[in-house]
């Protein structure tokens, strides 16, 4: 267990009993968000150039994927902007 006080899951705070109803909605809403840059190409080369926007690797993937376009990494950039995700300079 890690987190809070000793042996105190912190996740147990996030419990609808404990008001966190609404908390667990907005994780479920930023997971969900987060989950639609996959559908921009190909899994892995969306993958790839979402790490290399947060300035992990070089977002090329291997033959014989082809790199996501200006426009998926723009729509990409996009979604990892309005969470929060470093951008690589």
């Amino acid at each position: 267990m890690g987190g809070g006080a000793a042996g105190r899951d912190p996740a147990h705070d996030l419990t609808p009993d404990r008001g966190g109803g609404a908390a667990c909605a907005r994780l479920q809403a930023a997971i969900t968000d987060l989950g639609v840059l996959h559908t921009h190409g190909h899994w892995l080369p969306a993958l790839k150039a979402a790490c290399a926007l947060c300035g992990l690797g070089n977002g090329i993937p291997s033959p014989p994927l082809a790199p996501a376009t200006e426009e998926q990494r723009q729509a990409i950039a996009a979604i990892l902007t309005r969470h929060g995700f470093p951008r690589a300079l």
